[in-house]
């Protein structure tokens, strides 16, 4: 038997869920992989097409734009479960009725904001409000002004049209939303290609193109996706139903929370570092926030290929749930414990490399930290093990929990993070170590969660 009929073999074992989830695992490693190396030079390309200074520009504008996902909040989480729910009920009208919502919602979101823009945009001062100064203000002029608008005009219209990505993933098809993300990059790189070819580019060029490929490519994904597969389940005006906001919002908005603060989380502790750690000397403050989040991004790796396993059982346990199978449930998160330990064995290897990865990408101007190394390994495996849990929650909508849980972390990890890096002498150490502990949630509670729920013993707050 052939490696390719191993595979095929593998892919088709077990029940049709579980080998759906495997074959949508298997195409989203595929489909990251090819993302990374478009990514790589698609960076080159934009730096080409610019300059290193305005592509620093460019960044900081995509970064700022990038905050602004969270207007939604938490909508994406709530159709997600709500979608998939009705679809587990064989509720397709229920389903249609809940997309249409959502999308009438976000479309006033995003008209609002629209408005705002076109009304607010023209007297506000972007080179200041992006921190472009002095020389590099006046080689940017109003080309900044006039980029920002268009790339915040293409990013809220875009905030409409993403939500076909909410319905592949409640429909447990994952590595779908990863391609029409790989087929926007590609198409990006094509015409960046083309442009640099032609003449040299500008940032408003950067910012249509940017911007309007996502609305292509998503669009072109609603009308494939709803003339083919979803034709009974087409949002029209007639299945708004403004009565089930109050369903969406509600469980929408712990997604809210708990996806805000973990991205504060990370923030803050760059941020804590550039303020304390490292005595007086700004310089050497300003390096050891860049050894810290160079560490993190390579660990990182870890928690984001052992997430392309997890994302599949969200929306899956989510059908499962509603069909009362606890057997399978009880069975895939006992597989999933087990792909994780496998996980932590070959992440031995992830340390032996850590100090030739991080030198290299700082350009040997630091040396890697083996305690720091040690730390951020034991944070990113605390993390994948307490996602094989979080899935579960997610996917059942019982998070309240998991919302309290992330509001005191965020609380306390600031001044956690100095004690133990400052009084306690741990340095950057101090400040994962506080983040592992202000993110235990998963690992410690969502074990004793599952246990309950899926035992029937779920009470109070551990049912909500």
């Amino acid at each position: 038997m052939s490696i390719i009929e191993k595979v095929q073999t593998l892919l088709k074992k077990g029940d049709a869920r579980t080998a759906k989830a495997k074959r949508h695992i298997l195409y989203s490693f595929i489909v990251k992989g090819m993302s990374m190396v478009i990514s790589l030079f698609l960076v080159r390309m934009m730096v080409g097409v610019l300059s290193k200074e305005v592509y620093g520009v460019w960044i900081v504008l995509f970064n700022v734009v990038g905050w602004f996902q969270f207007f939604d909040i938490g909508l994406d989480n709530g159709l997600r479960n709500k979608f998939a729910e009705s679809l587990a009920e064989g509720n397709r009208e229920k389903a249609r009725i809940y997309l249409s919502t959502t999308l009438a919602l976000m479309a006033i979101v995003a008209g609002g904001m629209l408005v705002l823009l076109f009304g607010v945009g023209p007297f506000l001062d972007w080179n200041a409000l992006l921190g472009v100064k002095g020389e590099m203000a006046q080689i940017i002029g109003q080309e900044l002004t006039i980029a920002s608008f268009i790339t915040f005009a293409f990013f809220f219209l875009n905030f409409v049209i993403k939500i076909i990505k909410t319905v592949l993933l409640a429909d447990q098809r994952p590595s779908v939303p990863g391609l029409l993300n790989m087929l926007t990059n590609l198409l990006v790189l094509g015409l960046l290609g083309l442009m640099m070819y032609t003449a040299r580019g500008s940032l408003v060029e950067l910012a249509v193109i940017v911007g309007a490929m996502p609305l292509v490519v998503q669009g072109v994904a609603w009308i494939y996706f709803f003339a083919k597969d979803y034709k009974d389940l087409i949002p029209t005006p007639q299945y708004v139903r403004f009565s089930y906001t109050k369903d969406l919002v509600s469980l929408g908005f712990k997604f809210f929370v708990i996806q805000v603060i973990g991205v504060v989380l990370f923030l803050t502790d760059t941020r804590i570092i550039i303020e304390f750690v490292g005595g007086d000397d700004s310089k050497v403050r300003a390096a050891n926030a860049a050894l810290y989040s160079t560490t993190h991004k390579y660990f990182a790796l870890i928690t984001q290929a052992f997430g392309i396993i997890t994302t599949p059982f969200w929306s899956a346990y989510t059908e499962a749930f509603q069909k009362k199978e606890w057997d399978w449930i009880k069975r895939t998160n006992k597989n999933l414990v087990k792909v994780w330990y496998l996980t932590a064995a070959g992440s031995i290897f992830a340390l032996l490399l850590a100090p030739f990865v991080i030198e290299f990408l700082l350009e040997g101007d630091m040396k890697s930290d083996w305690q720091l190394n040690i730390f951020m390994l034991v944070f990113v495996l605390v993390l994948a093990y307490g996602s094989i849990f979080v899935m579960f929650v997610n996917g059942v909508g019982k998070v309240r929990l998991q919302m309290i849980s992330s509001i005191i972390g965020g609380v306390i990890n600031i001044p956690l993070s100095i004690f133990l890096a400052n009084e306690c002498g741990l340095g950057l150490s101090g400040v994962i170590i506080a983040s592992i502990l202000c993110m235990l949630y998963g690992a410690v509670l969502g074990p004793i969660q599952f246990n309950k729920i899926v035992n029937g013993t779920a009470k109070g707050i551990w049912d909500k």
